[in-house]
């Protein structure tokens, strides 16, 4: 426990915005632009961290939606979508883009018929769900 104590104070030292600088603007007005801006601050720290290779988790909640599912899902893809071209923008300026893969993943899918608040239909969970892989296809040199 320590030890990973330890390790969280070192990332967060190597990679606030003070000491660590991006060449891209992230959208930190939403979380998830937030999230993304941290994950390029400790990439473009990984020679300082010694690191090879680094996986992270970015979580974006709010999908659940049983109401106004049109409006919540346009503004998660609206938000997802800045964040991620900044990122992609930052990975190549940090030459790390032909390195990087982003996976999503998500614990359920959705029906296209919505469970309304006070509506009960089983079927407004479903097993398939959408996933993405995002990768530079070129072959690294």
């Amino acid at each position: 426990p320590s030890m990973c104590r330890s390790r969280v104070k070192t990332l967060g030292a190597a990679t606030s915005r003070s000491s660590v600088s991006l060449t891209t603007s992230f959208p930190t007005d939403t979380l998830v632009g937030k999230r993304f801006d941290q994950v390029a601050r400790v990439i473009a720290a990984r020679a300082a961290l010694q690191e090879e290779r680094q996986v992270f988790f970015v979580p974006l909640g709010g999908w659940d939606t049983h109401s106004s599912l049109k409006d919540s899902v346009d503004n998660n893809f609206r938000n997802m979508n800045s964040a991620l071209t900044a990122f992609e923008t930052e990975m190549k300026a940090q030459n790390a883009w032909q390195n990087t893969i982003l996976i999503t993943v998500s614990d359920f899918g959705r029906t296209y018929a919505p469970n309304g608040a006070g509506t009960v239909r089983p079927a407004s969970h479903s097993p398939i769900g959408l996933h993405i892989m995002l990768c530079d296809t070129r072959t690294p040199d």
